[in-house]
């Protein structure tokens, strides 16, 4: 009996009960009365209220209603997560909850709803993408949700400085819906989310790249969905107004470039590999036009993403060139399902076990540069990597060095599939000569 028709029950329970281990392990259980600002925000009410109010032993009066409608732009414009916290937190207020409990209960439900939206869109979305359908397709999905789950603007979401948020996960997730709808040429709802966007995070509005690039759409089309959502976002920030200047988030990426780039590393980690040859492999392998314009897209989506990052914003917060999952997640799944018989064998071969050995030892090294035995050099490292090395949250190395170790086995991989590759290519016309001279 075919085992389609239970592929959508499968699915969402895998996604609810990674959603659950997510915000479990993010909250590192739950203790809620640890004196603890600096630990991950939903791990304690002293955490959460010093990320969301600027002071851990603030009463809730001073800052609740401010974070909801006074918010400083442009946070204050991202009221499409914040509208369900509201309503929630306000029926747990009138049933006899704490303020500062009924916020952080319905603060972290919505978190985990969030989440599960996205992990099954942005799955989905992988889906659609590559194509396969059926038995394949529940591999595709689990495979993609588990890569997100894995990344580190998601596993570590709540750690500082990444300062994710349900309103991100949502943004996530309306960028995966819009990507769907292109990809099945439902382009009224791929409006819709679009539209959507605008309320909750500005950068959901880079689904426009790809529905730009896309042949099968008339210009009069694109044109008219672009003028649309133009005329929406200028119309909601003027009648809201509100002054900031975007280059102050930029100061930090310029007075600590190093931390900037071990956190922009950390984004995708070894997806920063897998993705840019899995789009490689997918752009001989497919011939759809919505496909071929999303690939297009992609170098245009990361240079746009990164110098938007570098110059307006903070690239430390890693949530928020994450929006680029839409492309290295699904390239990165198309790269495994093409290579992990290959990366399989390696493991378990020769050069797999000096691979190791190379990785194991570049990992010791890191290790002890950021581990210092002198007071000047600690202070020299924390000029240089700022909180990419310690101080408020701990530090990134341990996270740093585990992304590293996969990005690093991956690439004495395709190194030596090179080599393979061309040392074939070097004999081949020394076998043909020999075969044509066979009597």
């Amino acid at each position: 009996m075919s085992s389609v028709k239970f592929h959508p029950v499968y699915k969402i329970l895998y996604t609810g009960i990674l959603s659950i281990l997510l915000i479990w392990i993010a909250a590192e259980g739950f203790d809620l009365r640890s004196p603890s600002p600096d630990a991950p925000y939903l791990s304690n009410i002293y955490a959460f209220s010093f990320e969301l109010g600027g002071n851990p032993w603030q009463t809730p009066e001073a800052w609740i209603d401010s974070w909801f409608f006074n918010a400083p732009p442009p946070f204050k414009y991202r009221l499409l997560g914040k509208l369900p916290i509201y309503i929630t937190y306000h029926f747990l207020l009138s049933n006899g909850f704490d303020k500062l409990i009924a916020l952080y209960a319905a603060y972290t439900l919505w978190t985990g709803l969030f989440l599960f939206t996205f992990l099954w869109s942005a799955a989905r979305f992988c889906e659609c993408f590559i194509g396969y359908a059926n038995r394949q397709g529940f591999k595709i999905f689990f495979l993609s949700s588990t890569l997100i789950a894995l990344s580190a603007p998601v596993f570590w979401a709540f750690k500082f400085p990444v300062h994710g948020s349900p309103n991100d996960f949502l943004g996530y997730t309306l960028i995966s819906l819009a990507l769907i709808a292109l990809m099945k040429n439902h382009l009224f709802w791929f409006l819709v989310f679009c539209m959507a966007g605008i309320f909750c995070r500005e950068t959901c509005l880079i689904v426009l790249l790809p529905f730009c690039l896309n042949k099968n759409i008339g210009i009069t089309r694109k044109l008219g969905n672009i003028l649309l959502l133009a005329i929406i976002f200028i119309c909601y920030r003027h009648l809201w107004p509100g002054y900031y200047n975007p280059f102050d988030g930029a100061k930090l990426n310029w007075r600590f470039p190093l931390e900037s780039l071990s956190f922009l590393f950390l984004t995708f980690g070894p997806f920063w590999l897998t993705s840019f040859i899995g789009y490689q492999l997918i752009c001989i392998h497919t011939k759809d036009d919505n496909i071929k314009a999303f690939n297009f897209s992609f170098m245009p989506a990361v240079i746009t993403v990164l110098v938007v990052v570098f110059l307006l914003a903070r690239v430390r917060e890693i949530r928020i060139e994450f929006i680029l999952f839409a492309y290295f997640i699904p390239y990165s799944v198309f790269y495994i399902q093409q290579r992990h018989k290959e990366i399989i064998s390696f493991i378990f071969s020769i050069a797999g076990l000096i691979a190791t050995i190379a990785v194991a030892l570049i990992l010791v090294r890191v290790y002890f540069i950021f581990t210092p035995i002198t007071v000047i050099k600690h202070q020299a490292l924390l000029q240089l990597f700022n909180h990419f090395y310690t101080g408020f949250g701990g530090g990134w190395i341990k996270q740093f060095l585990a992304y590293l170790a996969v990005f690093l086995f991956l690439l004495f991989f395709e190194l030596t599939k090179l080599v393979r590759i061309y040392q074939y290519k070097k004999n081949l016309p020394q076998h043909k000569i020999k075969g044509n001279t066979r009597p």
